[in-house]
This record gives structure tokens, C-alpha cells and sequence, in this order.
């Protein structure tokens, strides 16, 4: 974990709630394509592009995730994070924040009149659950990269701005609000096909130091020349690669992976992974549900 952890790969679009605005934004994607990106300030995930939009109920100044993913949890890379991103989550939801090269503060909003902020230090993680939304901001003006994982209770609707207080998953007049951190380092790597792959189990499984609710978070760290059977499995799995190249199997169908890439998986879907000779594997891995 030492090394640089969760590069830049997709960004995705952050528009004013304007009009004009929007109407600007599209001109430019159309027409000025070379301009783009000075628009861009976070990233998606999962073959998914997640519009920000300001939400019109509070005077908060920044962008909102929406995920868009049909499957029960989503991956968004940020490239930076120079002003505050919302999250919004309800009770069919939880979500994981992994601060990859500098610190965050996160703010959680539990509804309560009071609302303390954390802050998540370099290659942590943080789970957060019971909250109506998350804020993130960085710690640093120039902005610092992080990685977000979101899951929701399978057959659930993505949250919304609204979701938390009403509809099928707002919360009662009892819930918990909650936020652990996780160290990847705390956690004991499990061997597997003859210590060729090692798994460091962060959430939601059995030898978790961390519970979760509707998913589970690994690292895997393989050898070169890994190859991981084909199997088929009752749970959407996302794999976010870190570091490492080589050819994934999903489907009957075979993709060439690199450091950056994601890997999303549907259920029921046989698939399996083969790495080059020269570079060692580095992986988050997504499970949602949780595997049984």
C-alpha cells in the first residue's frame, strides 16, 4: 500500500444547476472538445458518467454523485477534489471513501443539529452509513484524489437528495449513523491458489474487521503470471485495479486491463482474470450483495 494507490481514470461532468450553464457546458463538449476537461472536476466509474448538479434545498456550493450503474454498487474515481462533493445516502445505502494521495474532510450529516467532520488521512478508508448525505472536501486547495464505492440494498433505487426522508428507504425515527475507518495495512492477508493471491478482507466479509450492510471491500494483491479461474457468482463484483496489467474474461468476452482500469461484473456472469508476467496485481475488490 506504500505505493501510488487508485490512479486517474474517467472524470465526469460537473454542471451549475444554470441553464445557461448547461447550455454553455454542451457547446463546448460539441465544439471545443479541447476545452472539456477544464470543466471536469470528479470521476466516474463502472463504464458510468455521473452528472453533478447543485441541489436546489440547501445553499451547498458543490457537486452531487448520482450513480447510474445497473448494478448494486458502483465505483467513481475522483481526479481531484478542489471544492465539496455530495453524496447522498438513505437507508438502502451505504458508502466507502478511500483518501488515495492526500487528506479529506468528510462531513456526515446525520440530521442532527450538529454535524463533525473527520478527517481521513492518506490510504484510509472510511464506511459511513445512517447519514442523510456525506460531504467531501479536500484538505489541500489543489485538490487530492480519492476513490468512492457505493452500494445499495439490491432491487433499491440509487439515493437521492430527497430519498433519505421519504419514499421506501428514508430512515425511521430510529436509526444509526455511523462512520468506521479502516486501515488496509491493519488488515491480515489471506492466501490463496498456492500464495500466488493474497486477500486483505477490509468489509463485509467473515474475517472483516469492519461489518457492512450490502457489500463487501477487499485488496487483492496477486503475482505476476496470476491467473484467476472462471466461475460465475450470485453477487455483482467490481474489480478496481490498481496497479498491474493482463486480460480479464467476462461473459466469452476478453478485455485488456492496466493500472486504472475498472472491471465491472454482472451476477451470474462466468469470469475470470490473467495477468502479465511482468507486473504484480493490485485490486480493490466489490461484492454486492454479500456474498453467502
Amino acid at each position: 500500500m506504500g505505493r501510488k494507490v487508485f490512479r486517474r481514470t474517467a472524470r465526469c461532468e460537473f454542471l451549475a444547476s444554470h441553464p445557461a450553464t448547461a447550455f454553455v457546458a454542451a457547446v463546448i463538449r460539441r465544439f471545443f472538445p479541447v476545452l472539456a476537461p477544464f470543466l471536469l472536476v470528479a470521476c466516474g466509474g463502472s463504464a458510468a458518467t455521473h452528472a453533478g448538479k447543485r441541489p436546489a434545498t440547501d445553499d451547498f456550493a458543490g457537486a452531487e454523485l448520482r450513480p447510474t450503474s445497473s448494478l448494486s454498487a458502483e465505483i467513481s474515481v475522483i481526479s481531484a477534489l478542489p471544492r465539496p462533493l455530495r453524496v447522498p445516502l438513505d437507508a438502502c445505502s451505504e458508502l466507502f471513501v478511500y483518501a488515495e494521495a492526500g487528506a479529506l474532510a468528510a462531513t456526515a450529516d446525520s440530521g442532527s443539529p450538529e454535524a463533525n467532520p473527520i478527517a481521513l488521512q492518506k490510504g484510509k478508508i472510511a464506511r459511513f452509513s445512517g447519514a442523510h448525505h456525506v460531504d467531501l472536501q479536500s484538505a489541500s486547495s489543489a485538490g487530492v484524489p480519492a476513490v468512492l464505492v457505493i452500494a445499495r440494498k439490491d432491487g433499491a433505487a440509487w439515493p437521492s437528495f430527497a430519498s433519505s426522508r421519504s419514499g421506501a428507504c428514508a430512515y425511521g425515527s430510529e436509526r444509526d449513523a455511523s462512520v468506521a475507518i479502516i486501515d488496509p495495512e491493519n488488515a491480515a492477508p489471506q492466501r490463496s491458489l498456492d500464495g500466488a493471491l493474497q486477500t486483505r478482507y477490509l468489509a463485509g466479509a467473515k474475517n472483516a474487521s469492519v461489518s457492512s450492510t450490502y457489500a463487501t471491500l477487499d485488496l487483492l494483491q496477486g503475482r505476476p503470471d496470476l491467473k484467476i479461474p472462471e466461475e460465475s457468482l450470485a453477487s455483482d463484483e467490481i474489480l478496481y485495479v490498481e496497479d498491474g496489467e493482463g486480460t480479464a474474461t467476462s461473459g466469452g468476452a476478453t478485455t485488456a486491463f492496466k493500472g486504472g482500469s475498472i472491471l465491472p461484473v454482472a451476477r451470474g456472469t462466468k469470469h475470470g482474470i490473467a495477468t502479465t508476467a511482468e507486473k504484480a496485481l493490485f485490486s480493490l475488490r466489490v461484492f454486492a450483495p454479500i456474498p453467502h
